[in-house]
């Protein structure tokens, strides 16, 4: 992508708003540029608006997702900006709640980078909340099966309810340790 079209683009990222997000926006940008600027930019503002557009489009459109699982998944292992990741780490939720058409097809290795992601994420104390919360979600469904994974993650959970007991901690933590406790 040329820089004109990087900044065409970035330029129409900071002042769209969900309302904008249809088919007459990707035939102007297209989810290959929403993804190459969430990858490239050194702006995080630019970065998150990306990220913000791409969520949005693609829970629309869940033809999308699938089509670009791969590219979602890279973004969450490699993303180091906490408001894309808040974005991507929601689509990597919905990705791994549709089994029968995702989780089936995940090989070990990207399951491994997956987990390590969402552990380092669970152990980095910079980590945002939104992020955070988003983080119980995606190990739950990656450690479904595996008990000591979620063993592992309810300890995460129980620390962050003793030491950073917000408002949104308390929800999800919550819901999640319910889940884990009926799994094993």
């Amino acid at each position: 992508m040329d820089n004109q079209r990087k900044l065409k683009i970035a330029a129409v990222l900071q002042t769209c708003s969900t309302a904008d997000f249809n088919e007459d926006f990707l035939r102007e940008i297209s989810i290959e540029d929403l993804i190459t600027i969430i990858n490239r930019s050194s702006d995080n503002k630019t970065a998150f608006r990306a990220a913000w557009a791409l969520e949005h489009l693609l829970l629309q459109q869940r033809n999308l997702l699938l089509k670009y699982k791969e590219d979602v998944l890279h973004l969450y292992y490699t993303s180091t900006n906490w408001s894309v990741l808040r974005s991507v780490s929601k689509l990597t939720i919905e990705l791994l709640k549709n089994p029968l058409k995702y989780i089936l097809y995940v090989s070990d290795e990207l399951k491994g980078k997956l987990l390590n992601r969402t552990f380092a994420l669970l152990e980095n104390k910079q980590c945002a909340i939104a992020v955070r919360c988003n983080t119980y979600d995606i190990a739950f469904l990656l450690g479904n099966d595996e008990p000591l994974l979620l063993k592992e993650l309810q300890q995460y959970i129980l620390l962050d309810l003793e030491k950073e007991p917000t408002a949104a901690i308390k929800s999800r933590a919550t819901r999640v340790e319910k889940k884990i406790r009926r799994n094993i």
